[in-house]
């Protein structure tokens, strides 16, 4: 996974194995994701945001891990014109990904 890994060799083959799933999962929660801020639950941003960042981390996908937590940040402060930014940032970096992962597999 090129260059959105912090260091893919730390990776293991099995952990390989479930990125297309978990990339799969992050594109549906993306969407949630856009669905919940487009209604103004915030809260369901937030719990939705916990769940990718924690998993990007286990996966070692840092750019999406501090992508979340920027977004996560602007919405706990209320900054909501940042905050559709980030979603937007959010998006693009999901679409990157999914693109690196079909070159995987």
């Amino acid at each position: 996974m090129s260059n959105y890994f912090d260091n893919p060799r730390l990776v293991s083959a099995e952990l390989r194995k479930l990125i297309p799933v978990f990339m799969d999962e992050v594109a549906v929660d993306g969407m949630r994701l856009e669905l919940a801020f487009n209604l103004a639950d915030y809260q369901a941003c937030l719990d939705l945001l916990h769940k990718i960042k924690g998993t990007s981390i286990s996966f070692g996908i840092s750019i999406l891990a501090d992508k979340t937590k920027a977004f996560r940040e602007s919405l706990e402060k209320k900054k909501y014109d940042v905050a559709l930014v980030d979603l937007s940032r959010l998006k693009e970096i999901i679409e990157e990904l999914q693109l690196e992962v079909k070159k995987m597999t």
